[in-house]
């Protein structure tokens, strides 16, 4: 039976660490519960609903404050990245419509597609990491090498004059795009934040298998169900924290369609 990969990744990355992390907890509270000690927590429900109050208030402003500010991250770097291909886009257009010789044109084309493929292999690979070493925000050798046919070229009208400013502040734009990009890609949670979180995820779970509950599969709900919550809620801020990774991740699509899409166009020509 065939089973689609991004399935099979959905299962090892979410399902099965959420099921092993519910059966733990369930565990822990079945032996918890056969202790002596465990009798003397049922007659402390008002200092649990204080406890559960001021930690799970707490808690709420932490996790929301660091949802937001990864959703943000990974909002900003999905609009840079449709913004740059329409600007590679534009470019392309309006190289189409210059007055120029043949093979200025392709020059112009061939180092389009050079760059778009360098950002769906090379660079992409690079975003995945945390090291920012790996980042080059210069311009790169293709924009160079289109700005280099450009300055050859020879205006013929004054529609060229129009299209080759276009042009010159497109490719200014797609610099700073990609600066943007690679400056936001490498940005991590701090690792202090990081286990701040893992830190009350676990005190809150922990807290609530220690709550006096009369009945077991009452007590065994409301573990289960904060366990798995608590679960999804991390996994989601540290998926949105790499945008590049996980089940929540960008792909270099747009890069590759736009890639292809002037190879396509350059094999009808030929």
């Amino acid at each position: 039976m065939f089973i689609p990969k991004r399935l099979l990744k959905g299962f090892k990355i979410t399902i099965l660490p959420l099921f092993l992390s519910s059966l733990s907890a369930t565990i822990l509270l079945l032996l918890l519960r056969e202790s002596t000690l465990y009798d003397k927590l049922i007659d402390d429900s008002g200092a649990w609903a204080t406890f559960f109050t001021v930690y799970g208030v707490l808690y709420a402003i932490i996790v929301g404050f660091l949802m937001l500010e990864a959703l943000s991250k990974y909002n900003n770097l999905s609009e840079l990245i449709d913004e740059e291909v329409n600007d590679l886009q534009d470019i392309r257009d309006f190289t189409f419509y210059l007055q120029c010789p043949g093979h200025i044109k392709e020059k112009i084309l061939s180092e389009l597609g050079e760059y778009a493929y360098s950002v769906a292999t090379k660079e992409w690979q690079q975003m995945k990491t945390s090291q920012s070493t790996d980042r080059d925000p210069d311009t790169t050798k293709e924009f160079y090498e289109i700005l280099l046919a450009i300055n050859n070229m020879e205006i013929a009208n004054k529609f060229d004059e129009i299209a080759l400013k276009i042009l010159l502040n497109k490719i200014a734009e797609i610099t700073t795009d990609r600066t943007k990009r690679l400056s936001i890609a490498h940005q991590r949670l701090p690792l202090q934040m990081k286990f701040l979180l893992y830190l009350m995820s676990v005190i809150l779970i922990v807290g609530l298998i220690l709550v006096g509950v009369h009945h077991l599969s009452i007590h065994i709900i409301m573990v289960v169900s904060l366990v798995m919550s608590v679960h999804l809620l991390n996994i989601l801020i540290f998926d949105l924290d790499n945008p590049f990774k996980g089940l929540w991740q960008l792909t270099p699509q747009l890069f590759i369609e736009f890639q292809e899409g002037l190879h396509m166009n350059n094999k009808i020509k030929s």
